[in-house]
């Protein structure tokens, strides 16, 4: 029992070994680049909405100033 596993250990080890020498050659590329990737990100941008509210003035409406935030997306 303890040859068949020892056995199927070897097997493994010299595929692994056959394995990594196939990426050999010439039109294997084994210099790594680095690049850059573009990605978008959300982000909450605050502004203000002029709403109209009832008051005790002539005339009764008064002007009142809401700040709210908008989704904005960016690309870095």
């Amino acid at each position: 029992m303890g040859e068949k596993i020892l056995l199927a250990i070897a097997i493994a080890a010299v595929s692994v070994f056959v394995a990594s020498a196939v990426l050999e050659g010439p039109n294997v590329c084994t210099r790594q680049e680095t690049y850059t990737v573009t990605v978008n990100i959300s982000e909450q941008k605050p502004y203000k909405i002029r709403e109209m509210t009832w008051c005790l003035s002539f005339p009764p409406r008064c002007s009142a100033y809401r700040t709210v935030f908008k989704t904005v997306y960016k690309t870095q």
